[in-house]
């Protein structure tokens, strides 16, 4: 296992992007991220020049354009899967979606999904690149959490993060990458940038008083200290950080923390075993394909007359990803789910099985972002875990970790095969039972 903090002498981590680096799909797709996902919404002005909808017309019409050039590889797993996922999704939810407003609105979701995929595996090509992307990515966090301690741990002004749950997710995701870049990079603007996002994260956690997103820090900061050579260093670093949690945080945080333990005796809790009731009833009456994307509320009253008055009308969802997918989705959706979810998973062990010669001393820049792909499995870990308490399968958050997995990994296989080429006999590394990177279909 290559470790996280390894020391490495390596030029990487000190790079800085030049401005020719920065292409028209880099902007477009930071510019979403700091719209949606970075609450810029909260000045007027954005919402006054409609700059969500320009950004929306522009990455649809430059994904459209990258396709028609052939800059998008059909022939990757991931890349397929994600397509058939999202496509599976508008398809679905244009015949069977009973809620007409919901139908169009996430339709268009998912299509802006697509397109903001392609443009980044499409756009994003060197190591640089997507280390800006997740610069952006991060100040986006930054700068919600900003907004979201002043406002009680929500931004009321955005689409995304008016709930508590979500805006502590959202901060949770954003600590492995705060994390591992912190521990690699040797400028020292980037490290208290890094720093001061991973310090911010872990306070937006604390205002938003979200169970979820606790329990996604805590099993994020566990595979994070899993993932580092000197654990008793990082421990003690944890437990620095409990103790400011318990310091600083309300008294409303630890009563959240306290409902964990009190199972179905808690209000919450009891709604949640019984939404997650509703919903395997439904997949026992629909077992192939489900009740339809979104439909959970809808079929909700068919099974209990009473849902209405007891958890306050429509709009009600199953209070877990897993459990509403299954009831919305079936089998077959359940079956396309599983296996995208495994090309994330095998897009991380390509990297982490890939070798790379130590006599090269050049291909120790590549053991840097082999450490960094534990950043995109950590993350799709916290999120899954969380999202058995939580429906955010359409959140905009969850949507930019597929593109960073693909990126990622491209970057370090081509990476590693042009130092590789410096070996004496020339040869170039390969994938275990894959071809070479140049010649490859499968990539």
């Amino acid at each position: 296992m290559v470790k996280a903090d390894k020391k490495i002498n390596s030029i990487l981590p000190n790079l800085i992007i030049n401005i020719k680096d920065i292409n028209i799909g880099m902007i477009l797709v930071s510019t979403y991220i700091l719209i949606e996902i970075g609450s810029f919404r909260v000045f007027s002005i954005v919402d006054q020049l409609q700059l969500p909808y320009l950004v929306s017309v522009l990455t649809f019409v430059y994904a459209i354009y990258l396709v028609l050039r052939g800059k998008f590889d059909f022939k990757s797993p991931l890349n397929k899967m994600l397509l058939v996922f999202c496509i599976y999704i508008i398809v679905y939810a244009q015949i069977d979606m009973i809620n007409t407003f919901y139908r169009e609105g996430m339709s268009k979701l998912f299509i802006q999904y697509i397109a903001n995929y392609i443009i980044i595996v499409s756009s994003v090509k060197k190591p640089q690149q997507l280390i800006f992307m997740v610069d952006v990515f991060l100040f986006s966090v930054l700068h919600s959490s900003y907004h979201s301690i002043y406002q009680g741990g929500r931004i009321w002004s955005t689409l995304w993060l008016k709930g508590e749950n979500n805006v502590g997710l959202l901060c949770a995701y954003a600590i492995p990458y705060a994390y591992f870049l912190y521990i690699n990079y040797r400028d020292s603007v980037k490290k208290y940038f890094y720093l001061i996002c991973m310090f911010a994260s872990v306070t937006g956690v604390i205002v938003a008083n979200s169970r979820g997103g606790f329990v996604a820090t805590a099993v994020i900061g566990f595979f994070c200290w899993l993932f580092v050579v000197k654990k008793i260093r990082v421990l003690f670093l944890l437990l620095a950080v409990s103790l400011l949690v318990a310091q600083f945080a309300p008294d409303s945080f630890f009563t959240e923390l306290k409902s964990l333990e009190q199972g179905t005796e808690e209000g919450t809790a009891d709604e949640r075993v019984y939404s997650w009731g509703i919903a395997i009833k439904m997949f026992i009456d629909h077992p192939v394909l489900g009740v339809g994307p979104f439909n959970y509320s809808e079929y909700l009253y068919q099974y209990d007359n009473e849902a209405e008055g007891r958890f306050g009308g429509v709009g009600r969802v199953a209070h877990s990803t897993q459990f509403q997918w299954l009831a919305e989705c079936g089998i077959v959706g359940l079956y396309i789910l599983i296996y995208f979810q495994l090309q994330l998973y095998r897009n991380w062990k390509i990297i982490y099985h890939l070798k790379i010669p130590d006599e090269t001393n050049r291909l120790k820049d590549a053991v840097f972002l082999k450490t960094m792909t534990h950043a995109n499995l950590i993350t799709q870990i916290g999120f899954w875990v969380a999202a058995m308490f939580i429906s955010i399968i359409h959140y905009p958050f969850y949507w930019l970790l597929p593109a960073f997995s693909e990126v990622w990994k491209n970057i370090y296989i081509d990476y590693v095969n042009e130092k590789s080429e410096a070996q004496s006999d020339g040869s170039r590394l390969k994938v275990p039972n894959r071809p070479t990177l140049k010649n490859r279909p499968d990539y």
